[in-house]
C-alpha cells in the first residue's frame, strides 16, 4: 500500500501494483467532497474528470467501467468521507446505484441517526427502499427505538446482503415480527428479484 500526494495536503492509498500506472497519469487534486480526481483536457480543451477509484476499477476489469456501474468504498458507512480516498482494490467493489447507495450509512440530517428510521408525529417510522420499491417496516414508540433499529437491521442484510451496513443492534426479534417481515421481504422479491 503506497500514498498518493493530492492537493490540500491530503493522500490517497493504492496498492503497490497500481502505483506506477496511478503516477504516470498525472498530478491528482481531492475535490471538495473528498474525491481523489485527475483533471485533463482533450484535444478541443475540453476538460473532463478522471476519478481514481474508478481508474483503479478498470484497471482490475482490463477495460472501462460498464455504463450503469459505480464503484463502491466498501468502508464507505464506518469511515465516511476518509473511505473516498482509500483506493486499493480491496477497498473498492463493482455496485449498481441502488446497490451502492444501500451501502451508504445514514445521513447527516437523520432525526433518528439511523438510515431508514425517521421520527414522525411522535413515533420512529421504519422504512426502507430496495430499489424501486420502499417498503413500510412499522411504527415504533420512542420506548421501542432498539426494536426499530433491529427490524430495519434485519430487513436490510435480508434484501442487500453483501452492502449492507447496518447492524441488528442488541433486540432479537420475536418469530411473529420475523414472519411478519419475510412476509414483505417476499413480497417485493417476487416483483424485483435479488441481482
Amino acid at each position: 500500500m503506497i500514498q498518493i500526494p493530492l492537493t490540500r495536503g491530503q493522500f490517497s492509498l493504492v496498492d503497490d501494483c497500481d502505483y506506477d500506472a496511478v503516477l504516470a497519469v498525472g498530478k491528482w487534486s481531492v475535490t471538495k467532497s473528498g474525491y481523489a480526481v485527475n483533471y485533463w483536457k482533450d484535444a478541443n480543451d475540453k476538460r473532463h474528470t478522471l476519478y481514481l477509484h474508478r481508474f483503479i476499477y478498470a484497471r482490475i476489469l482490463g477495460h472501462a467501467i460498464p455504463k450503469g456501474l459505480q464503484i463502491d468504498h466498501i468502508d464507505g458507512a464506518t469511515l465516511g468521507k476518509a473511505a473516498r480516498l482509500q483506493n486499493q482494490r480491496s477497498s473498492l467493489r463493482l455496485a449498481n446505484r441502488s446497490q451502492n447507495q444501500a451501502a451508504k450509512g445514514s445521513q447527516i440530517n437523520s432525526t433518528s441517526g439511523h438510515k431508514g428510521i425517521t421520527w414522525r408525529n411522535g413515533k420512529f417510522d421504519v422504512r426502507i427502499r430496495y430499489y424501486h420499491h420502499r417498503l413500510h417496516l412499522g411504527r415504533y414508540p420512542d420506548e421501542d427505538f432498539d426494536l426499530a433499529v433491529a427490524v430495519y437491521g434485519y430487513v436490510h442484510r435480508i434484501l442487500w446482503g453483501e452492502f449492507t451496513t447496518e447492524v441488528q443492534g442488541d433486540v432479537q426479534l420475536s418469530s411473529a415480527i420475523q414472519d411478519k417481515l419475510d412476509k414483505q421481504i417476499a413480497s417485493v422479491l417476487q416483483v424485483v428479484p435479488r441481482l
